[in-house]
């Protein structure tokens, strides 16, 4: 079933999901220290060479455009993700994905250096410097 909400959208700790994701039974509750921990982690595996590889193939196939983009991002990304999922205890799923994107979220939302962290991880999944983040306009 397509859903054109979760099409549009790529899960982050500050933008995890919509709305009805905050409503959702936690199964993973995570400290403060733990977010900071699994951001290091989420920043490590996007900012790897191969995987910044991956996504600038990525845009450049979606010749560049947003949505496209992000329907070959989340396949991308969701590769070097689900062994952090695994690992932290989450579900390896795009819901397992939103959970930890929403308890991320939980601390993010707090504590300005976690939410900056948080920012420059995200700029990595999308390619860094020279990605695609803000291009959404």
């Amino acid at each position: 079933v397509f859903d054109p909400r979760r099409e549009s959208h790529m899960p982050t700790p500050n933008r995890p999901g919509h709305l009805d994701y905050r409503t959702i039974e936690r199964s993973v509750t995570i400290t403060r220290k733990q977010a900071g921990e699994l951001l290091d982690e989420l920043m490590a595996a996007y900012s790897n060479a191969a995987f910044q590889k991956r996504v600038h193939a990525d845009a450049k196939a979606a010749t560049f455009e947003y949505q496209p983009f992000l329907r070959r991002l989340r396949k991308t990304a969701f590769a070097v993700q689900e062994p952090l999922l695994v690992k932290w205890g989450f579900d390896p799923s795009e819901e397992g994905l939103q959970e930890m994107m929403m308890c991320l979220s939980d601390h993010t939302m707090k504590d300005q250096e976690l939410k900056q962290l948080a920012e420059e991880t995200t700029k990595m999944l999308f390619g860094g410097e020279d990605g695609m983040l803000g291009l959404e306009a």
